[in-house]
C-alpha cells in the first residue's frame, strides 16, 4: 500500500502546509529559497509564484531587515499561503497577494525570487489549478522577465529556477532586456548525473561579477552533499 505524502513540512523555524496549494513542497524550492542572493542584501522582495509561501518565509528568515511580497495567481494556493505565514515569527513582514504578476507592474522592488511554471509541453494535468502551478500561462519565463525589468530598482536583483536545457534561451533573453546573468548554478541529482535544473541570478544592468558553479543534492554515497547541506543547514531538521 502506497503511503500518503505528509501535508505539513516542519523546518527549523516555521512549518508550511501544502494541502491545498497545487505547487507541492520540493527540493526545487527549497534550494532557491536557500541560494537567491547570497551576496545581495534585498530591502524589499516579490516572491512570484508563490504557492504555499515557502521561498517568502526562506527569505523573511535569511533578511531580517527585507519585507517581502508573495504574488500568487491561484486564490486558494494564496489562502494556504496567508495561513502559513500567519503561523510563522516573521507574520508582520510578509505579506501575499491573490493576483496576476503580469498586471502588478506598479509595483517596485529590488529582488525578485520565482520559481515558475515551466513545463510547455506535454498533457496538462485535469486538475485547473495544478495546470497553472506547472505549465506556462500567464507566467513565462518571458513575462517574468518582462515584469523584472519593468519593476526592479537600478542594479536589482532577480532569481529563477528553470530547466537546464533552457539556460542558454533564458540568458538571451534576459540580456535583451538588460538583464546580466550574475551567478549561475547548476543542479544535478548526484555526481553520476547530468545537470536537470539551473538557477540563474540577474542583475539589471550589467553585472560586476560572475560566478558558475554545478551544486549534487546528494554524493556518491547517497547522503546529501556538502553544498547542499551548506545552502539548506538553517532550514532543515
Amino acid at each position: 500500500m502506497k503511503e500518503s505524502r505528509p501535508s505539513t513540512f516542519r523546518f527549523k523555524r516555521f512549518e508550511i502546509s501544502d494541502s491545498v496549494s497545487a505547487m507541492k513542497i520540493g527540493t526545487d524550492g527549497v534550494i532557491l529559497g536557500a541560494w537567491a542572493f547570497e551576496s545581495y542584501s534585498p530591502k524589499h522582495i516579490l516572491d512570484v509564484g508563490a504557492g504555499t509561501g515557502l521561498i517568502s518565509l526562506m527569505m523573511a528568515q535569511r533578511f531580517s531587515s527585507a519585507t517581502i511580497d508573495g504574488i500568487e495567481i491561484d486564490e486558494r494556493a494564496a489562502s494556504e499561503a496567508r495561513q502559513n505565514v500567519a503561523a510563522s515569527p516573521w507574520y508582520d513582514r510578509v505579506g501575499i497577494v491573490a493576483a496576476d504578476f503580469t498586471e502588478c507592474k506598479s509595483l517596485k522592488a529590488d529582488a525578485i525570487v520565482s520559481n515558475p511554471p515551466f513545463f510547455t509541453s506535454g498533457i496538462l494535468a485535469s486538475d485547473p489549478h495544478r495546470a497553472d502551478a506547472r505549465h506556462e500561462g500567464s507566467l513565462s519565463v518571458d513575462s517574468l522577465l518582462d515584469g523584472a525589468a519593468e519593476i526592479m530598482d537600478q542594479r536589482g536583483r532577480l532569481a529563477v529556477i528553470i530547466p537546464f536545457e533552457r539556460l542558454d534561451k533564458t540568458v538571451y533573453s534576459a540580456a535583451i532586456r538588460r538583464l546580466d546573468a550574475c551567478r549561475i548554478a547548476e543542479l544535478a541529482s548526484n555526481p553520476a548525473s547530468q545537470p536537470i535544473r539551473v538557477m540563474i541570478e540577474f542583475t539589471k544592468g550589467l553585472a560586476d561579477t560572475f560566478s558558475r558553479e554545478r551544486i549534487d543534492i546528494r554524493s556518491e554515497a547517497g547522503s546529501f552533499s556538502s553544498r547542499y547541506a551548506e545552502l539548506t543547514s538553517e532550514f532543515y531538521l
